[in-house]
């Protein structure tokens, strides 16, 4: 009600909606809806794909992703370096840390600019099927005559997927100041607790004020 301006609001429809465990985590600083085309290209360099000779790369999502993916990277945009999907693929071939950056500036800014310049993104119309639970993406790379494909519709930081408080424990130790990763890492059995924990701080902290 107090966000709605209103009190005539219908909080039958929360009942059997959506709950906090049911919402899935990004494995670093990203637009949602390119991480997954991050996670395929990862998938790729894993197998053995040598980076620096990609010739091109093209990212499939869903039409209504493709705007935001395709936003040009810029040195002085912080939201435009997170969500460009070349950028985050350059970062995963040339500076794999730097995704773990929050501002996506501790790393040369040249060599991803341009290496960006090689990843174009396409809309896919048999991934909008896929939508809203998930966020399908698909990579082609090239490679001289060889072509590579990886396709993630289902990804390791989904809510549901296996091993994800591991995941979540890793990806904090990455990010996260030491002290405020002990805070949080006793918390990684499940998203409700997390969200648990961050309500307190956040009770905590407006009781300080």
């Amino acid at each position: 009600a107090t966000q709605a301006g209103h009190d005539d609001v219908n909080f039958a429809v929360f009942e059997d909606g959506p709950s906090i465990s049911d919402v899935g985590f990004k494995p670093f600083p990203v637009a949602r809806q390119g991480a997954n085309a991050v996670v395929a290209f990862q998938g790729l360099l894993s197998n053995g794909l040598d980076p620096a000779r990609i010739d091109s790369v093209e990212v499939y999502v869903p039409a209504v992703n493709a705007a935001l993916l395709s936003r040009p990277a810029s040195a002085d945009d912080r939201l435009s370096r997170i969500a460009n999907v070349g950028f985050q693929l350059a970062g995963a071939a040339l500076a794999p840390r730097m995704l773990y950056d929050l501002e996506r500036s501790k790393a040369p800014l040249g060599p991803l600019l341009e290496y960006a310049g090689r990843v174009s993104v396409k809309p896919a119309s048999d991934l909008d099927r896929h939508l809203p639970d998930r966020w399908p993406a698909r990579v082609v790379a090239h490679s001289g005559r060889d072509r590579f494909e990886e396709t993630v519709i289902r990804a390791p930081f989904d809510a549901n997927a296996a091993g994800l408080p591991s995941l979540l424990e890793e990806k904090w130790r990455r990010i996260l100041p030491p002290v405020k990763h002990e805070i949080l890492i006793h918390t990684a059995g499940s998203p409700a607790h997390l969200w648990q924990e961050i309500e307190r701080c956040v009770s905590m902290a407006a009781n300080l004020r």
